[in-house]
């Protein structure tokens, strides 16, 4: 975008031929006008993303079409010899690989059920190793199938594929191959598919033949070889380990029966015997020792604090005391005989004997009571005694217990080995008879799922995916063909490419004119982007065809521009096949229509005017020039076209390019203004000299570009041309358009109408 913003910008600068045409004609483009006309999604720089794709497909549809039809007839194509000389029937079998321990038998149920990914493919890679398909070529002799055996181009292809060499396998001295067994080994790899279904423990195997019979015989071979192989290496690995084992079974029972005995000969020694297995009599008599010390320790420190309690005099809080019965009814008596004391001094006085007595029997009852505290304090103090006494032996008897644990210690060393080595004997003992067992049982995790059945049909190729396939390929090839050719397509298609990349807009759009009016519009398409017949009068033969509406267009936006008469037009183009001579005679036929006009062949390298109408030009421009003939008689008027006459080129001169850079040229064109109202120039391109120096004497030119095949690049540089030589630009107009191009559908109205 802004790149082509930048060129748009560069040719309205002042002093340029497109400001100058713009100013010529009354308007022109301010800079605010430049960002409107740079989104405008009319053309192709604004235009979405999803409408330029739409509208590029739509443009070259056909070469999409014509693409993914030979594409697809190639896919056809091969399919069908591939069908014919190289069927291939490709069975397959199935292997389901269980993790070890889920074996139909086995004397292991710990292991976990889950597959183990690592061990699929490990046996994925032993499916394809070359001791596996030796052993299968050997089986079945197929060193001696030519079709193994035989050269083929594609089989070094494959194995590079697969990322296998056999001979890299093979150790020196271990195999040797013969010649037949080493072409066969090649082929095998490269026929033999193993793959892994999805994430679950299937393995598919295939082997591809011509033959049916022969593929479906050599996949359950395979199969069936290693599955036998695989048992074979674990039975092997099972007798070796169980051989293994057996000798150190003996050895390890020896020391069993040794640690056994010095254990027995130990407890016999120390009489340490065992109550359980969690006990013996030392520590069964270390735990009640422990128990008696604790006792001793409670009831000492429970009689101190009994004892603390007599010394502070508080002998009634001791619960000896609170709780004995007859404490408790001798303080209950004194209680009564202090009350009665009490009362009876109160009525009879002291002296009283009454009195007297009851004073003598609280004496007693007090002190009975006295004597029965003191005894119960005594049986504390004997009791403290009694329990302090008790934990010094105890604690003596632990001191003495504490020396003995030396031996303890030994015959738990003892116990401990002897358990060792009596369990590592019957585990050993066990693994024996288990790995007996399983090597008999021949039972594997390993197991078949489907066997290979003899097809009836081959499985390549496959006629709906490999023409899915190709038409696929086509028309994806296609449309990249499309966007790639649309990339690197530089030229002019539409008038919006013309003003979006030059700077104005096409003063007329000529579709293409065809050479033959039966010619059928298959052919007519084909030819947009060609050159027409040179000297087409489609203006007086096809009078309603869109190439004539056209025509009349170009000479009404003539008459516009030229307001003055009489008027020279010149028609020049940008290179040699754009149809700049057909536009000029039938431009001015159209023109004729208004008033006398001349026709003025003036490429002298390639005039073409003459012929067209049919004229002996005996006389000609370059006679007029030379001075050999007049004008009156070098100009033939044209019966068939009121109006019209035509100034052929006459006698070629040797040196073009000097002869119409001649001053005569320019009395010419003077003399030619007086006797008609238009003179139309037919010029060489822009690319010769001659044709610049006329554009000089015209009143107006117009630019012809070709449809499909003048870039923007060449025009743009013809544009400078006519800037530096001061040429009266009229505008463009772009020729040879493909009027059944979705830009130009307008034109079937012209079409239709014709129709009717």
């Amino acid at each position: 975008m802004s790149k082509n913003f930048e060129l748009l910008s560069r040719y309205y600068q002042p002093n340029g031929a497109r400001q100058k045409y713009l100013l010529s004609r009354g308007t022109t483009l301010i800079p605010s006008e430049y960002t409107a006309f740079r989104t405008d999604p009319s053309v192709p720089g604004g235009e979405s993303d999803l409408r330029r794709t739409v509208r590029i497909l739509g443009k070259r549809w056909r070469a999409v079409v014509l693409f993914a039809a030979a594409i697809f007839s190639l896919a056809a194509f091969a399919t069908m010899i591939m069908g014919i000389w190289w069927p291939r029937y490709a069975p397959q079998a199935s292997i389901e690989v269980d993790p070890p321990g889920q074996e139909a038998f086995s004397m292991d149920r710990s292991v976990s059920a889950a597959s183990d990914p690592d061990l699929v493919e490990t046996q994925v890679e032993r499916l394809q190793d070359d001791d596996l398909a030796i052993a299968v070529i050997r089986e079945l002799r197929l060193d001696q199938n030519k079709e193994l055996t035989a050269p083929h181009w594609y089989a070094p292809l494959l194995r590079i594929f697969k990322h296998r060499a056999a001979a890299g396998n093979i150790r020196p001295g271990e195999i040797v191959l013969t010649s037949a067994e080493s072409a066969a080994l090649n082929s095998f790899l490269a026929r033999l598919s193993v793959d892994r279904t999805g994430n679950s423990r299937l393995i598919t195997v295939s082997f591809w033949s011509e033959n049916p019979h022969v593929a479906a015989e050599v996949t359950n071979v395979l199969v069936r070889d290693f599955i036998e192989q695989y048992y074979k290496s674990r039975y092997d690995a099972v007798m070796q380990s169980s051989e293994w084992l057996s000798r150190q079974l003996e050895d390890i029972r020896q020391k069993m029966e040794q640690s056994s005995g010095a254990l027995a000969r130990y407890q016999k020694v120390t009489g340490i015997t065992d109550i359980d297995d969690k006990q013996s009599t030392f520590t069964q008599r270390v735990a009640d020792v422990n128990h008696q010390l604790t006792q001793a320790e409670t009831d000492e420190i429970q009689a101190e604090a009994y004892l603390n309690r007599v010394q502070l005099g508080q002998e009634d809080s001791l619960p000896q005391v609170r709780d004995n019965l007859l404490i408790q009814a001798l303080k209950q008596r004194l209680a009564d005989a202090r009350a009665a004391l009490s009362q009876d001094a109160a009525v009879y006085g002291a002296n009283h004997p009454q009195v007297q007595e009851l004073q003598s029997r609280v004496k007693e009852l007090e002190t009975a009571t006295g004597k029965e505290e003191k005894s119960i304090v005594e049986s504390l103090r004997t009791s403290y005694a009694a329990a302090t006494a008790r934990k010094k032996m105890i604690t003596g008897q632990m001191n003495d217990m504490i020396n003995e644990m030396n031996k303890m210690s030994q015959y738990s060393e003892l116990k401990k080995t002897a358990q060792t080595n009596t369990d590592l004997y019957n585990a050993l003992y066990q693994r024996v008879k288990e790995a007996g067992i399983s090597a008999a049982s021949k039972s594997s995790n390993i197991t078949v799922g489907g066997r290979a059945r003899v097809l009836d049909q081959p499985t390549s190729p496959h006629v709906a995916l490999n023409l899915a396939i190709g038409l696929f390929l086509g028309l994806l090839g296609g449309v990249v063909l499309v966007f790639v050719r649309e990339g690197l397509d530089d030229s002019i298609r539409t008038p919006e490419e013309l003003k979006y990349q030059i700077g104005t807009t096409p003063l007329a759009i000529v579709p293409l004119a065809p050479g033959n009016g039966n010619a059928p519009p298959f052919w007519r398409r084909l030819r947009a982007g060609m050159v027409e017949l040179p000297g087409q009068k489609f203006l007086l033969d096809r009078p309603l065809s869109p190439e004539a509406e056209a025509v009349r267009a170009l000479a009404a936006s003539i008459l516009l521009s030229c307001n003055s008469r009489p008027a020279v037009v010149m028609i020049t183009s940008l290179s040699p096949g754009d149809g700049k001579t057909t536009l000029a005679i039938n431009v001015a036929i159209a023109l004729s229509e208004q008033g006398k006009t001349c026709l003025v062949d003036a490429d002298v390298r390639k005039p073409m005017i003459a012929t067209a109408f049919a004229i002996d030009e005996k006389h000609g421009l370059a006679d007029v020039i030379s001075g050999a003939a007049t004008l009156q008689n070098a100009v033939h008027a044209l019966p068939s076209v009121p109006g019209l006459s035509v100034l052929p080129i006459g006698t070629a001169p040797e040196n073009p390019g000097a002869f119409v850079v001649s001053s005569k040229i320019q009395e010419l064109v003077q003399e030619l203004r007086q006797r008609f109202d238009f003179i139309v120039v037919d010029s060489p391109p822009l690319g010769f000299a001659d044709a610049r120096f006329l554009s000089r004497l015209v009143d107006g030119l117009v630019l012809v570009g070709r449809w499909g095949r003048t870039t923007r690049q060449a025009m743009l540089r013809s544009l400078d041309v006519l800037d530096e030589v001061g040429a009266p630009l009229l505008g463009i107009v772009l020729n040879g358009v493909d009027a059944s191009s979705l830009e130009y559908d307008y034109f079937n109205y012209t079409s239709a109408a014709k129709a009717r």
